[in-house]
């Protein structure tokens, strides 16, 4: 009986105690771009659309430049590929490259790097899934104006409905 006891208490009560942390938002990608290793980190963007942060670390000392853009994983999109930005290089770490992409519309996304070098070009994708996990808060001077535009549009409807009992 004690040990039935103490049997139950232990699978009641252990899972309390216990606690981690899974679902981060944040992709990690460790890969080659052509004769160059990156560790890449992207952080989505909370809300579609939004701005997803880039981070770029070069194994590497020899890379001059990052350019990065966002590409659309399937479909039209993804062949017709904007304007890259340039990753600005870290004052305190010249191995690590940053940079920010605007992603407009939800789905599945890659980030294509694109890396020049003393080694030649490299070039690397890295996919993003793109879904709100948030939602954004209104600004309170937009949150007065729709209000007041809301009490407009009741006084509007009021005097409809008493120019139409008349």
């Amino acid at each position: 009986m004690r040990r039935l006891l103490l049997a139950i208490t232990t699978v009641l009560v252990v899972p309390l105690t216990l606690s981690a942390h899974v679902n981060s938002p944040d992709v990690y990608f460790d890969g080659q771009a052509g004769p160059y290793h990156l560790l890449v980190t992207v952080r989505p963007p909370k809300v579609v659309p939004g701005i997803a942060q880039i981070e770029i670390r070069s194994a590497d000392a020899d890379v001059d430049e990052i350019k990065i853009l966002p590409l659309r994983m399937v479909g039209a999109a993804s062949k017709l590929a904007p304007t890259a930005d340039s990753a600005q290089r870290s004052a305190a770490d010249p191995q690590l490259f940053s940079g920010q992409l605007w992603i407009m519309a939800r789905g599945s996304w890659k980030v294509q790097i694109n890396v020049h070098g003393k080694r030649g070009p490299g070039e690397l994708a890295v996919p993003m899934p793109a879904v709100s996990s948030g939602s954004a808060n209104m600004q309170v001077a937009l949150g007065i104006l729709l209000a007041f535009l809301g009490l407009l549009l009741c006084a509007g409807l009021v005097g409809i409905i008493g120019a139409a009992s008349r």
